[in-house]
């Protein structure tokens, strides 16, 4: 389904609920013209997860080394970058 793959959140203002509807266009629309012009079509979930994860990759490498930000947070992100590429990001900063 739609919502599935939707960005909204339950909110009250109308500015974020214009915000997160103007995400999920841009999410569909991107999929729509990947597909166009690819020979395999892939779904939907996958194509916006891979964006997703394209999307926050440079911010979650930033991140992940920056000692001013919590343990807990630095924590949660090295699992979904991997360990291989937290230690590329390391010795990138050195």
């Amino acid at each position: 389904s739609d919502s599935q793959f939707s960005s909204s959140r339950l909110t009250g203002k109308w500015a974020m609920v214009v915000f997160y509807r103007i995400v999920d266009l841009s999410g569909i629309t991107a999929y729509i013209l990947y597909n166009m012009n690819q020979p395999k079509i892939i779904d939907r979930g996958n194509f916006i997860k891979s964006l997703a994860r394209s999307l926050l990759l440079s911010q979650m490498q930033r991140r992940v080394v920056c000692s001013q930000l919590q343990m807990a947070i630095r924590l949660m992100i090295k699992p979904v970058l991997g360990e291989d590429m937290v230690e590329e990001v390391i010795q990138s900063r050195m």
